[in-house]
């Protein structure tokens, strides 16, 4: 039970990365800045870091199939260094990837329903 709360703050920190980045503050401000565009909103970004969490797992899952066969006729054994390197592929093309995209394409759609900011307006900053 007590998962629930550390989870929930977890996920009103969300999108602390892009507003760093993006309004240019300091760390601290930043997960203020973060728990305020979350607040209202933490059940949906907790129901995408599940299905976040599901699409990484039947990616490693895709990607290790080729060496199941090898760690089932070794029952016990540890995993095989292909399975290992499948595992690593999965994590670095597919969940990274989404882990950077997801709280980017958060920040800007919470900007835009808490503020009204369109997505041309945050890209301003960088010019």
């Amino acid at each position: 039970a007590a998962m629930i709360p550390a989870g929930m703050y977890m996920y009103s920190v969300f999108v602390c990365a892009p507003v760093c980045a993006v309004e240019r503050t300091g760390v601290m401000d930043s997960i203020k800045r973060s728990r305020q565009l979350c607040i209202g909103h933490r059940w949906w970004l907790l129901l995408l870091g599940i299905v976040m969490g599901i699409i990484g797992g039947i990616a490693a899952m895709f990607l290790q199939m080729p060496f199941v066969a090898e760690q089932v006729s070794s029952a016990g054994a540890a995993k095989s260094m292909g399975s290992l390197i499948a595992e690593a592929v999965g994590n670095i093309f597919v969940v990274m990837p989404l882990g950077a995209l997801v709280p980017a394409m958060c920040y800007v759609e919470l900007r835009a329903v808490k503020e009204g900011v369109d997505p041309d307006g945050i890209v301003g900053v960088f010019d």
